[in-house]
């Protein structure tokens, strides 16, 4: 394990019988997602197995690569969050992240997909060029409703919930998203087992 990077072994996770008993989490994302597995761990029920693939400075692309053979593990009992794209947008190539998004939701609809929105950055202007790209790539996941395994987490972008420096949640910031998250994620597995879907092909 390095500094800039937490990963955890390159085999599947999530493969052995124990494990598989259990409703899967898995978090992958760029440095916003640090602390983030740990904090859902604490909040969410027992019956719960979290993983956390963190890659701060990753790009869209390596996020989903990175979490491939994971990914593929999961089922419709599993939930995957992803938390990537602020280093592309504030390179202005959206249009590219949207597109690895897109060609990871429709890979995986053998799983359910929670995306978290890009957060504001307070480090600089809300006028400025990156602020404006990302509240426009915050837009641009609701195009993707019509995918019945995707849903969206939007993020708090209360200022007091940042660090003083504004490009990252501070401690409180991360609580806040990980109760977020957990709710957001229970509620969707209860509506996933209810017997009208139960009844869906």
């Amino acid at each position: 394990m390095t500094k800039k990077q937490i990963t955890e072994s390159p085999v599947n996770r999530f493969s052995n019988m124990s494990s598989r008993m259990k409703e899967h989490v898995l978090i992958t994302g760029d440095s916003h997602a640090r602390n983030y597995t740990a904090n859902v761990k604490t909040e969410i029920r027992d019956n719960f197995e979290v993983q956390g693939l963190v890659k701060p400075g990753a790009g869209t692309d390596i996020l989903v690569n990175s979490a491939h053979n994971d990914i593929i593990s999961l089922s419709k009992s599993d939930v995957l969050i992803f938390c990537g794209g602020a280093n592309d947008v504030r390179k202005n190539i959206s249009i590219k992240v949207l597109q690895h998004v897109m060609n990871l939701i429709k890979s995986n609809n053998h799983t359910n997909i929670i995306l978290v929105t890009v957060p504001r950055r307070y480090d600089l202007m809300q006028s400025s060029c990156v602020n404006s790209e990302i509240k426009s790539f915050n837009r641009k996941p609701k195009m993707v409703k019509v995918y019945q395994h995707l849903s969206v987490l939007q993020m708090n972008n209360d200022r007091k919930l940042f660090t003083i420096h504004g490009l990252h949640l501070n401690g409180q910031g991360k609580e806040v998203l990980s109760k977020l998250t957990v709710s957001h994620t229970h509620s969707l597995l209860e509506q996933n087992k209810s017997p009208q879907n139960g009844n869906q092909t």
